[in-house]
């Protein structure tokens, strides 16, 4: 496992914590030069694109928004998280896992359970409307 820091924000049905473009920079190109070769090999496959809101790791989904107490506590907080550098995929979407005692607590601190599935988002294929 790797550590790395992030910082905390908030949007209206949303808290995340954004992470550093580079360290999220720099595994999309990992996973981007992996894909090269099976994309040359065997398949076309569709670009790789970046998250619209860069590199990050949900602490609350809209979903559980309504759920929330002290909504905005620990705002632009840097806190650590430890991540594996293992890909992983549905098919759609790419992120490497994340463990966090800190955003445990938060989730804590919000009246939400802990997260059983922390994950920081990479990247995901970029569809066209054509192929939806």
């Amino acid at each position: 496992m790797f550590v790395a820091q992030g910082r905390l924000r908030y949007t209206r049905n949303w808290a995340y914590l954004e992470v550093d473009p580079e360290l999220t920079n720099y595994y999309l190109w990992l996973l981007s030069a992996e894909l090269l070769g099976f994309r040359y090999a065997k398949h076309s496959l569709p670009k790789i694109q970046r998250p619209t809101w860069g590199g990050h790791i949900s602490v609350v989904r809209k979903e559980e928004r309504h759920l929330c107490r002290d909504w905005d506590i620990a705002r632009g907080q840097g806190l650590d998280f430890s991540y594996d550098n293992i890909f992983y995929t549905n098919g759609l979407h790419f992120w490497l896992d994340v463990e966090s005692e800190n955003l445990q607590l938060i989730r804590e601190l919000l009246g939400l359970s802990s997260c059983n599935h922390l994950h920081l988002t990479i990247g995901s294929y970029r569809i066209s409307e054509k192929e939806t």
